[in-house]
């Protein structure tokens, strides 16, 4: 057990400035027990099951050494959408359901009767859903008993005074937070007495405001945030943290106890905009359980009563808590289709169903034909549809218990031919970093271009916008310089859109998918430093898009083609793109005078496909004809071959033969080098990376070692490559 004699001055848990990632709750199981009977369950077993639940464990804390002192804390990270399980009550209501156990919390049905608008008046609510606040004297500020510092202990909250702590022990036991202030500082600071009324006001504040917080952090508030107000005087931000100026000490005789429950979303943007986040305005940000107010409300009276000897002379509230209600149909056809068939140890019966829901606070308003479910209060943040009911039955009994079963195959295709090739497209290149774009089709070119076949306006905007595009690549040049000169790093882009043409006077309009990039340094392997593109590393970029597609492509270079232009591309780094039918793109490199020009460190890439021209041919190859292959357990190998080969033998080639020499164990080839010695005309040296993979077994060096011999051996005969190459 922790030291019951902790300092007493450790700076209490309300007053930690919390990081936004910390949205975790600690659950203490003797704490647990208490509300809930869990004698029965082993701590490890439910950890398991609440981790199947959808609550991640984050530690496992055993403390105490005495049989009746030992302790389990859990420390539970709770999703963002859970804000109802901040609590214990929260938690033991998600255990019950989990385990099915009675869980019958004893809760206040009684409304809060005592009501004196004399001494406390509303002025504005503004943005509050719920509005309480009392007025308790005769207050005695002390230690706290033991009972009530060992449970704030054992989930690792400091203690400071008795006051505190109760409201502490209310925020973990309902969720519920509370704010207090000393009643009698609020009459110093406001220059009123305790006849004159006191006039409350929640409001944005409309003027510049220094806030000093409890946290001795000051905070500047413009227009940006709620204020609770006392006769103008600012006592807090609203829902989450008191000013300094009302804090309490041992002096304190009268008190302030505040309940303030606003929008979520106003609490959430307030943080986001004053960068502060308490343990209160976490609960407050991700909603509260509306229907633990009350008996939170008489808990802490009753507690303040039994060891402070307070007693209430005034309170007023004013709530605006209508909720429309939500009801949602839910099947048990809907359930088994979605999760499967229920294993025979799960019994997941309709009344077992039945009783899952109720447990977890849904109210069954109607069994036949289909269940019609009443959403709690607790649950209307992230209960919806009828898909979310089906999750909380799968969470609870654990998606474990359900049969695996492949979904029936489904014919229909809503996608058209071009709509999937576009998909495709985006999603690759989006997941390889780059961005979309979207240009005017008006060309603006920065380099030279050529000026043939120009479709002119007769009525421009401007005089520098005076074409109609025909080719994307401009604009997407445009966007690079541009982005690069205003120091904006580089530009790795794609455009969809549309280019336009004149063939013997016919105007012609067509699809094409643009891209460029180059910009940025690329890992190629682990063991080497990220280094810009290559020719043949940029162009695998798009060898792997058509692979994707399932387009065989192949490469040439025809200066006549229409999509070639001289002052764009590099002299030698620039290919057609082609199919055995006709001419579908182009890739390159950029000129070296543009390069130059603006003073790039770096080599650009850019492509442009025709769209129309791919969705004619994959319509008559039944594009998107996905062949799965069964993927190996075993570990791949790698061996490196070097050939010095002649000028005009392609690498496609190569490549292709080394795969008919080898097919079985090959996974993959791939050229990482290209060395010419300007000493040796017409020559080349290629260097190849062999992986080998075998589906069966772990492969040799032995094995590997004699393939690689083997496709060497071929190369040489089938290139004519001499010894003395040393392959």
């Amino acid at each position: 057990m922790l030291s019951e004699n902790l300092n007493p001055k450790q700076k209490q848990s309300e007053n930690y400035i919390l990081p936004e990632f910390i949205l975790n709750m600690k659950l203490s199981l003797n704490w647990l027990q208490q509300i809930l009977d869990i004698s029965q369950i082993e701590p490890l077993d439910l950890v398991n099951r609440l981790t199947l639940a959808g609550f991640e464990i984050d530690s496992i804390e055993h403390i105490g050494e005495a049989n009746e002192n030992k302790d389990v804390i859990l420390d539970i990270a709770v999703t963002a959408n859970r804000g109802d399980v901040l609590s214990m009550l929260g938690l033991s209501r998600e255990i019950a359901a989990i385990y099915n156990l009675d869980y019958t919390p004893k809760l206040s049905n009684g409304n809060f009767l005592l009501r004196n608008e004399d001494l406390i008046q509303f002025k504005s609510l503004d943005n509050c859903l719920f509005y309480s606040i009392s007025i308790l004297d005769d207050i005695r500020i002390e230690s706290s008993p033991y009972w009530l510092r060992e449970k704030l202990h054992s989930i690792g909250i400091p203690t400071e005074n008795n006051i505190k702590d109760i409201l502490n022990y209310i925020l973990v036991e309902y969720g519920i937070p509370i704010f207090v202030y000393d009643k009698n500082k609020i009459l110093n600071l406001t220059s009123t007495t305790d006849k004159n009324p006191f006039q409350i006001q929640v409001n944005t504040h409309i003027q510049h405001l220094d806030f000093l917080g409890r946290n001795s952090q000051e905070y500047t508030i413009e227009n940006k945030a709620l204020t609770t107000q006392i006769n103008d005087f600012p006592i807090s931000l609203t829902g989450f943290i008191e000013t300094y100026e009302t804090d309490l000490d041992s002096s304190t005789s009268s008190i302030v106890l505040e309940i303030v429950i606003v929008q979520a979303s106003q609490i959430r943007e307030t943080a986001t905009n004053l960068n502060i986040k308490t343990e209160k305005s976490i609960r407050l940000g991700r909603g509260v359980d509306l229907n633990l107010i009350q008996s939170a409300y008489d808990q802490t009276i009753h507690l303040i009563k039994e060891i402070s000897n307070g007693r209430v002379s005034a309170h007023n509230y004013s709530t605006k808590l209508v909720t429309d209600p939500r009801f949602i149909s839910f099947s048990h056809s809907n359930l088994i289709n979605t999760l499967g068939p229920p294993n025979a140890l799960s019994n997941l019966d309709k009344n077992r169903i039945e009783q899952i829901l109720k447990n977890l606070g849904f109210a069954i308003k109607q069994k036949e034909p289909n269940w019609i479910i009443e959403v709690p209060s607790h649950r209307l943040m992230d209960v919806e549809k009828e898909i979310d009911l089906i999750e909380e039955i799968g969470r609870i009994v654990g998606f474990d218990n359900f049969s695996t079963i492949f979904p029936e195959k489904n014919f229909f295709n809503p996608f058209s031919i071009r709509n999937r090739i576009i998909r495709e497209l985006k999603l690759f290149l989006l997941t390889n970093g780059f961005t979309e774009v979207v240009h005017y089709s008006f060309q603006d070119p920065i380099y030279d271009a050529s000026s043939s076949n120009k479709i002119l306006l007769i009525n421009p905007l401007t005089i520098d916008q005076k074409s109609i595009r025909k080719s994307i690549i401009p604009n997407l040049l445009n966007s690079y310089i541009y982005n690069f000169t205003q120091g904006n790093g580089s530009l790795a882009a794609f455009e969809l859109g549309r280019v336009f043409s004149l063939n013997e006077n016919i105007f012609l309009e067509e699809e094409f998918f643009s891209c460029i990039w180059g910009g940025y340094p690329v890992k190629i392997d682990w063991s080497i430093k990220p280094t810009y593109q290559n020719w043949f590393q940029a162009k695998n970029l798009l060898e792997n898009i058509f692979q994707l597609l399932n387009i065989k492509v192949e490469w040439s270079q025809k200066q006549s083609s229409k999509y070639f232009d001289e002052s764009l591309f590099h002299p030698l780094r620039w290919c057609i793109i082609e199919t055995k039918e006709e001419e579908i793109g182009i890739f390159g490199q950029v000129n070296p005078k543009i390069i130059k020009r603006f003073s790039f460190s770096h080599n650009i890439y850019v492509f442009e496909i025709n769209i129309d021209k791919i969705r004619q041919f994959a319509q008559k190859n039944t594009y998107s004809k996905h062949i799965l292959e069964p993927y190996s357990i075993y570990p791949s190998i790698y061996r490196d071959i070097n050939i010095q080969i002649s000028y005009h033998i392609k690498v496609e080639h190569i490549i292709q033969t080394i795969y008919k020499l080898e097919n079985s164990l090959l996974q993959s080839v791939s050229l990482f080098d290209d060395y010419r010695d300007v000493s040796v005309e017409n020559t080349r040296r290629l260097s190849f990376r062999l992986f080998y993979r075998s589906l069966e077994e772990n492969l040799t060096m032995d094995q590997v070692d004699f393939l690689t011999e083997r496709i060497k051996y071929n190369l040489q005969k089938q290139f004519q490559i001499s010894q003395n190459n040393n392959i």
